[in-house]
Parts: C-alpha cells; structure tokens; sequence
C-alpha cells in the first residue's frame, strides 16, 4: 500500500489526520488496529508530505461554507 492509498483509506473509513510540525495526529485513535499503526508508521514521512501539500494547495470545500451560489450578490439569472 502507497502512502496515498493509506491515507484515502483512512480517511474514506472516518479517520482524521493532522499534521503538528513533525507529529502526525490520526483521530480516533481508538480505532486504529495494529496493522494500521505498522502501516502508518511505514508511511509517517510521505503522509505527513501529503498533508503539508494539501494545506497549501485551495480546495473548495475549504471555502464552501463562506459562499452559496444562491447568496453571491453577484449571480444573475442571466449571467
């Protein structure tokens, strides 16, 4: 398994991770079994290169709760 495969995995089964300068935090951490405790601490390094690229990179769902189309003063029905 690749480092993005663990972490779509992750978080496609309800998992949250954050990365704390060199610290990786997956919650809940409860529900980590041991073979994904072994496959995360593999990955540690890449995971935590794929949260520092997603951080930087804009994401709509980021901003999705600032704008609805149907609020944009901007939007007219035509055009």
């Amino acid at each position: 398994m690749t480092a993005a495969d663990l972490y779509h995995n992750l978080i496609a089964h309800g998992f949250t991770l954050t990365a704390a300068a060199d610290r990786l935090l997956i919650t809940p951490a409860s529900r980590l079994d041991d073979g994904l405790r072994i496959e995360i601490r593999q990955h540690k390094a890449e995971l935590l290169a794929l949260l520092a690229a997603n951080d930087a990179a804009f994401t709509l769902d980021r901003y999705r709760h600032l704008v609805q189309c149907q609020q944009c003063a901007n939007l007219t029905l035509g055009g």
